[in-house]
């Protein structure tokens, strides 16, 4: 989980020394902490799990879950306070 408010805290390099299953979420100010692009440029498939769930696998067979795609996980995926 990232909450620094920084752009592309967690990036494709750290995605990729992620453990397999690995669940990763945002709980900073913005949307840009997680390099999504970058991710998806090193999986194969991306699918949806469930509702606020998506699990890519990456070209290296492992599969990384990101939760709410990316943005604030208390206001995207739950009933958290917008302020």
């Amino acid at each position: 989980c990232t909450v620094t408010g920084n752009i592309s805290v967690i990036r494709k390099e750290h995605f990729r020394s992620m453990k397999n299953g690995a669940i990763v979420s945002n709980s900073g100010h913005f949307n840009v902490e997680l390099d999504l692009d970058g991710l998806k440029s090193i999986s194969k498939k991306k699918r949806v799990v469930r509702e606020y769930v998506d699990e890519y696998t990456l070209k290296n067979g492992k599969k990384i879950n990101v939760l709410g795609d990316g943005r604030l996980i208390n206001l995207a995926a739950a009933e958290g306070h917008p302020s």
